[in-house]
């Protein structure tokens, strides 16, 4: 957030960047607004990239970033008033998704994709300092930065149904999906019983 904003009830009738519709951040965003009765503030959709710039530019008075940007924000001076953790503990943050027809036409390369998930997401887990510098590289930051960031994430390919559930909810209140859909129709974790290591 810019200086002089030092809680949540600051943010009310100001500008907030946030990444598009039904995103993680922007479901997170909808949530605090909810939850906080900020219904006067300004939302302005840009890539996480720019955030920063609209920040330093005074164009936003916050960002609700995904990691690594927000952390990347925060090494650059600004103060980071909530987490994701502080507005709903067990978000479900990333999922693998794939067509109904290639799971009933093509089960063998759906098994694959799901491995390769699973290897990357074991590597990444017991490499956090050779991930950084990756990662690092990529958002031109330092890789301390990208280790704090990442000590804020939970990686893993577990899938909790119940919170898929609540995101299906969220984004159903805010309009972005027809009510009523349900995530035991969407889930299918066949893939992922026996399957951690193949690939």
């Amino acid at each position: 957030v810019s200086p002089g904003i030092t809680n949540i009830s600051d943010l009310r009738g100001k500008t907030i960047g946030c990444v598009r519709e039904g995103a993680p951040a922007d479901l997170l965003l909808n949530r605090m607004i909810e939850e906080y009765h900020l219904k006067d503030v300004k939302i302005r959709r840009m890539n996480p990239l720019k955030h920063v710039v609209a920040l330093e530019t005074g164009r936003i008075d916050a960002a609700f970033l995904p990691e690594h940007h927000a952390t990347v924000a925060e090494s650059k001076g600004f103060y980071m008033l909530i987490e994701s953790q502080d507005l709903w503990p067990d978000m479900q943050g990333s999922v693998l998704v794939v067509k109904t027809d290639l799971i009933e036409n093509d089960p063998e390369t759906v098994r694959k994709l799901v491995g390769v998930t699973q290897k990357a997401t074991n590597w990444l887990n017991a490499n956090p300092d050779p991930t950084a510098i990756i990662l690092a590289n990529v958002l031109d930051t330092e890789p301390e930065v990208i280790n704090r960031s990442m000590s804020r994430l939970n990686y893993t390919t577990d899938i909790d149904a119940e919170s898929v559930q609540e995101m299906i909810d969220c984004m159903a209140r805010q309009g972005y999906i027809e009510e009523g859909l349900k995530a035991k129709e969407v889930l299918d974790t066949r893939f992922l019983q026996g399957e951690r290591d193949v690939y």
